[in-house]
């Protein structure tokens, strides 16, 4: 029997106006296990509950509980009820986490594939890893909206892609999302020979035809590391095949929206840079599905950018110099945009991974010190904040934020994707800006 500890109960929640009380276990809600924070939250939308509890004397009780649909129940666990996070099954041909050196921390091998954090955090799964039974559990949850990796929608290209058998039945699987109305958003990491061509067309039209649940599509270029001993020999994407991804995705694109009111197929702007393309404006990305994936991050950096240069209209201060370091695929897109001749863009080629490697969240410290060192600098570098490790100051090689300052000996600073932030770093602007005065 699955237990859940209760650490602390809100005052005056519904659980404290219910008698539940701090150290007792959580048994069942409305007969059913407390399994996770999905099954919590899911609860927790309902204005009628039963909890069955148990104190340290084994004492069980029901407590029925009346509440409003928004209203949190109020119970604290002692656990996160996430419990282990569900790894992946596959081994995929692209695997970029099979691509990495060896002798680093250990978290940067975990190969994750949970469709909690997919809801939760828009991590990308595969679903191949789910029983039918957990995968009922996420229809009647009503789980949504999920973020699917899908690749290929033909089974036999998907099964030999993710080396696993499990994930042919990704149609039937994306028919129940359909079926129960569950959303969901696609992605497809292109691998020239494999999942590129007609193969990609048909996928397409198939993930089309699940609208409007399957809200949007992503096609990103696979990334090739200098670590691929005994993996399968893949092609890179280079400008041809990008071109033909982007004239494809923008037909598709122009003709869904006239149907349905949205592109929804889009080329990530790496695939744009890797074509000598001009990038689609800011309006062509609706309400930015895709943009953790790289999907009209650089249309909205220089929308919030054009905004801040009217907003501000800085000149920079006399003697003031700025560098800005970024992965090869944004440098030319950031001279363009910033156009300054007392800013300069310096595009740092991943000697660690690889040059196919363009993207800046993938250049190290290392990569940072060797390449700039005994460079005219000027009076700051700034580097964006997608180079660390989220909510730390080391970079990919566990080098420290501070020790490439050091090294370089020059004000250092970690700036946020955002235009507007952009801007006042390099014109110095220290004060707060809120953009509701």
């Amino acid at each position: 029997m699955v237990k859940q500890f209760i650490s602390e109960i809100i005052p005056d929640s519904a659980a404290s106006n219910a008698g539940i009380k701090p150290g007792e276990y959580v048994l069942s809600i409305n007969d059913e296990p407390l399994l996770d924070i999905i099954d919590y939250q899911y609860f927790s939308s309902l204005e009628k509950l039963i909890i069955k509890t148990e104190d340290a004397n084994g004492r069980i009780r029901n407590h029925f509980i009346r509440k409003q649909s928004w209203e949190n129940i109020g119970i604290i666990f002692r656990d996160d009820l996430l419990g282990h996070v569900m790894n992946c099954a596959n081994n995929c041909i692209f695997c970029f986490i099979s691509q990495m050196p060896p002798n680093m921390r250990e978290t940067l091998y975990v190969k994750d594939d949970d469709w909690r954090m997919s809801l939760i955090m828009g991590n990308y799964i595969t679903m191949t890893n789910l029983s039918d039974r957990e995968f009922d559990r996420i229809i009647r949850r009503r789980v949504s909206p999920l973020y699917i990796s899908v690749h290929t929608t033909d089974p036999s290209i998907r099964s030999e892609m993710l080396r696993n058998k499990s994930a042919s039945n990704i149609m039937m699987r994306l028919q129940k999302l359909y079926d129960n109305q569950i959303s969901f958003h696609c992605q497809i990491v292109l691998c020239p020979g494999w999942n590129d061509g007609e193969v990609l067309k048909k996928t397409i039209r198939e993930l089309y035809s699940f609208q409007p649940y399957a809200r949007s599509v992503a096609i990103v270029p696979v990334g090739l590391t200098r670590y691929r001993d005994n993996l399968p020999v893949l092609k890179p994407v280079n400008a041809s095949i990008a071109s033909s991804v982007i004239d494809f995705a923008e037909e598709f694109g122009e003709k869904a929206f006239r149907e349905s009111g949205t592109h929804f197929v889009f080329a990530s702007d790496e695939m744009y840079m890797l074509a000598s393309r001009e990038l689609p404006e800011y309006s062509y990305y609706e309400d930015f599905p895709q943009i953790e994936n790289g999907v009209g991050l650089c249309a909205k950096l220089f929308d919030e950018y054009a905004y801040a240069k009217e907003l501000y209209h800085c000149t920079m201060p006399p003697g003031r110099k700025v560098t800005i370091a970024t992965g090869t695929s944004a440098a030319g897109f950031l001279v363009d945009m910033i156009d300054d001749e007392s800013v300069q863009v310096i595009p740092i080629k991943n000697a660690f991974f690889g040059e196919s490697i363009t993207v800046a969240g993938l250049v190290t410290g290392a990569d940072l010190i060797n390449q700039l060192s005994g460079s005219d600098l000027g009076s700051v570098l700034l580097l964006p904040c997608s180079m660390l490790r989220e909510g730390n100051d080391v970079f990919l090689d566990d080098i420290l934020f501070s020790s490439v300052e050091k090294e370089l000996g020059i004000e250092t600073k970690a700036v946020q994707i955002d235009g507007i932030e952009l801007y006042k770093a390099i014109y110095g602007i220290e004060e707060e800006f809120d953009d509701e005065e």
